[in-house]
């Protein structure tokens, strides 16, 4: 024992100055991310935050805070981990080296997968991923606009006769329409990622919040018009 200890000191001293943190850093960027993936992959399978929280010994809100951005970006994503082979490939292979075990079964892990026992099943799931691109792809373009809306608003700041309070007035409703139409884009993501549909559905309740203020702060401007 003594011995294997006095090896691994000797070699640790044989190091470049540095590495054993460089090595001891890039073992914890891989250890995030596996943790990343792994409640990414929860969420996927249907575990809500609670759960997590649980599993990771702290609060729904805190896991929420803490892994609520990777999910969101995995999900603008199309729901799909880059760099990974394709499924029917990995099954594959699987596939071949249980068959090493027990030659009879051939098909041993591809046989317990949906897609083998409902034929349906991949051509539903590709769909609902093809309709979560396309709503990602519209979230993008409305809130695209909206900032095109915000950085006019702070041009219009502060008015200084009627027509300006007016036109601040319409900014601001347009944007409350454009935060409404973010809010349904988020309520269809719910059913077509109905594995993140508490997050969307949350995602809907902020933008009609922020439409709502919006819509307030136009009234606002409506009304100073009005003295003018």
């Amino acid at each position: 024992m003594g011995g294997n200890v006095h090896r691994a000191a000797e070699a640790a001293v044989r190091l470049p100055v540095g590495d054993l943190l460089r090595q001891a850093l890039e073992l914890e960027q891989e250890v995030h991310a596996l943790v990343e993936s792994a409640v990414v992959a929860e969420r996927e399978r249907g575990t809500t935050w609670d759960q997590i929280g649980a599993a990771a010994g702290t609060t729904r809100q805190s896991a929420h805070g803490r892994w609520s951005a990777s999910i969101g970006t995995w999900s603008r994503l199309g729901r799909a981990i880059s760099g990974t082979k394709p499924t029917e490939e990995i099954v594959a292979f699987l596939d071949k080296r249980y068959a090493l075990l027990e030659p009879e079964r051939t098909n041993a892990v591809s046989a317990g997968l949906d897609a083998t026992r409902h034929p349906g099943s991949t051509a539903y799931e590709e769909s609902l991923r093809t309709r979560g691109r396309d709503l990602h792809a519209r979230r993008t373009e409305l809130s695209r606009g909206d900032r095109r809306l915000d950085k006019e608003r702070k041009r219009l700041k502060d008015p200084s006769d009627r027509t300006g309070w007016l036109r601040l007035a319409a900014n601001l409703t347009a944007s409350a329409d454009a935060q409404d139409a973010v809010a349904r884009v988020y309520n269809e993501l719910v059913t077509a990622e109905p594995a993140l549909a508490e997050e969307h559905r949350a995602s809907a309740d902020t933008h009609r919040g922020y439409a709502q203020n919006a819509r307030n702060y136009a009234e606002l401007a409506l009304e100073q018009a009005g003295k003018l």
